[in-house]
């Protein structure tokens, strides 16, 4: 599989709204709406497609100068398409980050994710190499997130390639 990651662009957004809502059912599909616009406008969306096809996607927020994650960039969602998932979009897709954090010189990626049992997304942040380094209780009652959040981060430079497990 030939995959392309590019920065996001307004004829994804139909894609990335399925794709939002196949991985996060529970997230508000107006509010993905409106954070595809900011992030199009900000340039911060990665889009990974395969032979023309949209198969996921990678948000962040840049925050070099703003609080609360000053000098770093926040993953705010990383999104594959089932029919994609374990061929190595998600890892491409960070990579993808890594090297516009390297020519940023921005030394730390973090990011927030659940503490469900059933999350494998800590899994697969733990074989990218992030370690947890914050955890937040009852982040919003009146949000979609029924669970507490976790925080793990890595430092850019620290970042290797992980090791395809043999199947």
């Amino acid at each position: 599989m030939k995959l392309k990651i590019r920065l996001g662009k307004q004829s994804d957004k139909k894609d990335y709204i399925l794709t939002q809502k196949e991985a996060f059912p529970f997230f508000d599909s107006i509010r993905d709406k409106k954070v595809f616009d900011i992030k199009l406008q900000r340039n911060e969306i990665f889009i990974a497609e395969s032979e023309g096809i949209y198969t996921g996607h990678l948000i962040f927020s840049d925050y070099r100068i703003l609080p609360p994650f000053t000098g770093s960039v926040f993953i705010e969602s990383i999104a594959v398409k089932k029919t994609f998932q374990g061929k190595g979009i998600g890892t491409a897709l960070i990579e993808h980050l890594m090297t516009y954090c390297k020519k940023k010189k921005i030394p730390i990626i973090h990011l927030g994710t659940s503490d469900k049992e059933d999350n494998k997304a800590i899994a697969f942040y733990k074989r990218q190499g992030f370690r947890k380094v914050g955890f937040l209780e009852d982040i919003n009652p009146e949000s979609e997130y029924d669970c507490n959040q976790l925080f793990y981060a890595i430092e850019v430079n620290r970042w290797k390639m992980p090791i395809k497990k043999e199947k």
